[in-house]
């Protein structure tokens, strides 16, 4: 006998809703078994997604629409142009939804698209599998950059070839925060505190961390298939979505117009700390002859080109929707940053954005080599490594401004003097206070704290004091 869905205090349309939101993975091995649980879901779940069985038993596909249900066919075709249009072709005359991969760029996915304005089948574009975790993606693959990296750029470019998104639920706050409002967003690797943890999937997530982070639809396979009780398992996962939709529609707006970091400023400040361009509590002199307890040494970040490129890719993505055109920074630090940031909002965004940088003359900062000629009426966004007193990089405004430039936006890595500028959109990724003394007042040097002869002037002013 079936049990009776428990909806507590749920109302019936929103139990309806979230029948809507659950799709079942039918990853069985025998056709047999998989019409036994058609039979006994039939009414509970609306799509079923079909993947191998699908390829061992095609009949399945016809069994599926009799029985009143709608089928994605997961095929996660990836191919030339032509040809995964071919293979899509074939799944509008069977299916309500099928996959193509993202890697197969751009001009593919537009192909595909093409086919769906004069059908209803929904195509959906996957990201970056599950099965991935960042090791098996660079080092197997060989693709350089973190996951979220990867998702959100095949996101953008996916939603602007016309389809709706697969990714795991671990990114989809990500992807709700740049995507539009009206991209579906469908999250397979979903696992229900209470079900057994697949080996083959590394980043998963339960159903209602998912729906309350983004995801329009949840997939979940092994959790009912493998549950004794499959129908039980069914109401409990969609109680488990009603209450997340509930809890949703309380914060909707919000959700919508957050943006959510990549790295937390913590996560920011162990980077730094970890290739040593920042050490806290010690004793440092400062190149301006003041002392200090803490050091940030910028070019230790730039020796890794990896770390860079993230932490630029990190910037880009704070400026993701101000339209930049063109980045520019101050020799020598925010020209690597310049590059890495343009880089990575050219590949977000799909338009072609530019680097420049702004050399140093004397004590003032110019923009010349003809870089001052493209600036006029062009979105520009402002990149510095490190700010203290702030005032090469309003320098490098001022230039820009003078060119006939709008500046849009500033990012730098660390904001170290607290320091604050008057542009439409200020971004520090890390903000440290740094409190410094003169010589005489230095409570490090009163108590007899050793100075730091490797990083900062220590040694400089060690020798000096010998001399004296």
């Amino acid at each position: 006998m079936k049990k009776v869905l428990n909806t507590k205090n749920l109302s019936l349309e929103i139990i309806e809703e979230a029948k809507k939101r659950l799709i079942f993975a039918l990853d069985v091995k025998t056709l047999e078994e998989a019409i036994k649980l058609l039979d006994i879901l039939k009414g509970k779940v609306q799509i079923i997604k079909v993947n191998y069985i699908a390829y061992a038993h095609p009949e399945i596909v016809d069994i599926i629409k009799q029985k009143g249900f709608d089928v994605w066919r997961d095929f996660k075709h990836h191919d030339i142009p032509r040809s995964a249009k071919g293979f899509v072709a074939s799944d509008v005359k069977g299916s309500a939804i099928t996959t193509v991969h993202t890697l197969g760029g751009l001009k593919m996915m537009q192909y595909v698209a093409s086919l769906t304005k004069d059908s209803d089948l929904k195509v959906l574009a996957v990201t970056i599998l599950t099965s991935h975790d960042q090791a098996s993606l660079n080092q197997e693959v060989g693709i350089p950059g973190t996951i979220k990296q990867n998702v959100v750029r095949l996101a953008l470019m996916a939603e602007r070839a016309g389809l709706d998104i697969v990714c795991s639920a671990k990114e989809a706050k990500i992807l709700r925060g740049v995507l539009k409002p009206d991209t579906i967003i469908v999250t397979p690797g979903i696992k229900p505190v209470w079900a057994v943890q697949e080996e083959d999937q590394k980043r998963v997530k339960t159903p209602t961390d998912a729906i309350k982070d983004g995801a329009n639809y949840v997939v979940v396979g092994s959790a009912i298939y493998k549950s004794k009780e499959p129908v039980e398992a069914v109401d409990k996962i969609i109680t488990e979505i009603a209450e997340a939709l509930i809890a949703l529609k309380n914060t909707k707006k919000e959700l919508l117009s957050r943006r959510a970091l990549f790295m937390s400023e913590v996560a920011i400040k162990e980077i730094f700390r970890k290739e040593k361009a920042i050490i806290l509590g010690d004793h440092f002199v400062y190149n301006a002859g003041n002392h200090g307890s803490a050091y940030i040494g910028k070019a230790r970040i730039f020796l890794n080109p990896a770390i860079i490129s993230s932490l630029g890719f990190e910037l880009a993505y704070r400026f993701i929707n101000d339209n930049i055109d063109i980045v520019v920074g101050p020799v020598v630090g925010g020209v690597i940053l310049s590059q890495w940031t343009a880089y990575h909002l050219s590949s977000l965004s799909g338009r072609k954005v530019l680097a420049i940088f702004a050399d140093k003359d004397g004590e003032e900062f110019v923009i010349k080599r003809g870089y001052n000629e493209l600036l006029e009426g062009k979105n520009v966004l402002v990149v510095e490594d490190i700010v203290t007193t702030g005032g090469s990089i309003r320098k490098v405004i001022e230039q820009t401004l003078y060119h006939k430039g709008k500046v849009v936006g500033l990012g730098v890595l660390c904001n170290r003097g607290n320091v604050s500028f008057s542009v439409p959109k200020f971004e520090a990724l890390l903000t440290i206070n740094l409190e410094s003394w003169d010589e005489k007042d230095c409570p490090l040097c009163i108590k007899g704290v050793p100075i730091n002869t490797e990083f900062g002037k220590g040694r400089q002013f060690l020798a000096r004091q010998q001399k004296s």
